[in-house]
């Protein structure tokens, strides 16, 4: 769920009250991290959500390669020896990895009813595919990846920037269909309204306008988003900024 600003007093009042609770009842096992809890309110208020700022994913990778250094007794040329390993490494992972391949992978394939579409997303497959027979001629899935990206049912995601404010255009992916033997997203072509600064999270809503894109062609700027509803209003929680250069 977004943070919201009006929380942040919340937090610094816990945050102290911890601090004074560890003093009070453990003052032996007081670390420097008690004290770093207290600085959250202003951190996220400055930067935004403390999880754009989670290390822990760099503290697994110094890890690895501190083992490496200690391992090797190499003291010479560090950085190579590092560097060399961890592509080893790399191309090892890379080919063991079956989603690195170049092919289509679809996930728990089903067939299609009819009544799982409304007349608008009926409209657009007519559109783009002409008079089929939906029951028969369709398949569908749950998931499908293509060369690594992974398209699920019921995410969001970015296709393109628009020109000058390169505001995000957010798409959610309704259905994942199959016509012979190619798949296409049925996506819902969602507005973005704005940027909410007390949630850092972009408003967006239905206009009920379906498209059907080839993921095989589709540009890929993000992973699958989440939606929220607060307050009738619908949000993604996206703060990182894209750029059109």
């Amino acid at each position: 769920m977004p943070f919201r600003k009006h929380w942040l007093p919340i937090l610094r009042d816990l945050s102290h009250a911890f601090q004074r609770s560890m003093i009070e009842h453990l003052p032996r096992q007081i670390v420097p991290k008690v004290h770093y809890c207290t600085e959250y309110d202003q951190v996220i208020s400055d930067y935004g959500p403390a999880i754009k700022q989670w290390s822990m994913r760099y503290e697994s990778y110094h890890f690895y390669f501190k083992k490496i250094a200690l391992r090797t007794n190499n003291y010479k040329n560090l950085q190579k020896t590092l560097a060399t390993r961890y592509r080893l490494k790399q191309a090892f992972s890379s080919f063991k990895m079956t989603q690195l391949n170049h092919n289509d992978q679809a996930i728990k394939i089903q067939k299609i009813k009819n009544n799982i579409f409304n007349n608008e997303m009926k409209c657009a497959i007519i559109s783009h595919f002409g008079n089929i027979d939906m029951s028969k001629d369709l398949l569908q899935c749950h998931k499908f990846r293509y060369e690594n990206i992974e398209y699920c049912r019921s995410s969001v995601y970015i296709i393109s920037l628009m020109n000058l404010t390169e505001t995000p255009k957010f798409v959610q992916v309704v259905n994942i269909i199959k016509l012979t033997h190619k798949w296409w997203l049925l996506v819902d072509m969602l507005a973005t309204i704005g940027y909410d600064d007390k949630l850092c999270a972009w408003e967006i809503k239905s206009m009920d306008k379906y498209d059907l894109l080839d993921p095989c062609s589709m540009k890929y700027y993000y992973k699958g988003l989440d939606i929220y509803e607060i307050d009738n209003s619908t949000f993604v929680a996206f703060t990182a900024r894209l750029t059109l250069h």
